[in-house]
């Protein structure tokens, strides 16, 4: 019964979202969680289609990560903090390929035979937010220089490596470091270069 409800209020009131890749639209109610300390927008979603940490949600023209831990449906709903994905990186999602090229007598491929499918680069949404303190040796320290990179972990996040470069806000970055201590999403600690 009170699922039903809950079916009725989104197919009245909710919102339309995309959820990762799909091409289909799904109704949700989205509230307002209020700015927290780090002065994010976070919102909550609430649906009646399974979430999990990770998931990329697009309302409008923004891109939501799913940022807190779904364990399970919450009576009638599944219920997550989603957090503004405001930033994107380049990602190669696909390499340059020759496909059916001539060889030669020595079998090697002769340059310029066969189709060339170019190189498939995807700006992929995530978060960037720089780490405010840490305390090392007992000594409060900031890290100016340092920013963590949040995204979905996905075939496409996971093709992000220790040492690639990227321009974040017209600074250029390395990325030293890669947290999966959450599940669902990969935090790549990166330098300014």
């Amino acid at each position: 019964m009170i699922s039903e409800a809950f079916t009725e209020l989104l197919n009245e009131f909710g919102v339309e979202v995309y959820f990762n890749d799909e091409n289909k639209p799904r109704n949700v109610i989205i509230t307002s969680k209020g700015i927290n300390l780090n002065e994010f927008d976070d919102k909550v979603i609430h649906s009646d289609v399974p979430l999990k940490r990770g998931d990329i949600v697009k309302y409008g023209v923004t891109y939501y990560i799913v940022f807190s831990d779904v364990q399970s449906k919450r009576v009638y709903e599944y219920k997550a903090v989603i957090r503004p994905a405001t930033n994107t990186i380049p990602i190669h999602v696909q390499e340059e390929q020759v496909t059916d090229p001539e060889y030669d007598e020595y079998d090697n491929p002769i340059p310029g035979t066969g189709e060339v499918i170019p190189a498939v680069i995807e700006d992929v949404p995530c978060i960037v937010y720089q780490q405010s303190f840490s305390i090392i040796a007992g000594q409060i320290t900031v890290a100016e220089s340092e920013i963590n990179i949040l995204m979905a972990d996905n075939e496409k996040s996971q093709k992000v490596e220790i040492n690639d470069e990227y321009i974040i806000q017209n600074v250029t970055y390395r990325i030293s470091d890669i947290n999966l201590l959450k599940t669902g999403l990969r935090i790549f600690i990166a330098n300014r270069v």
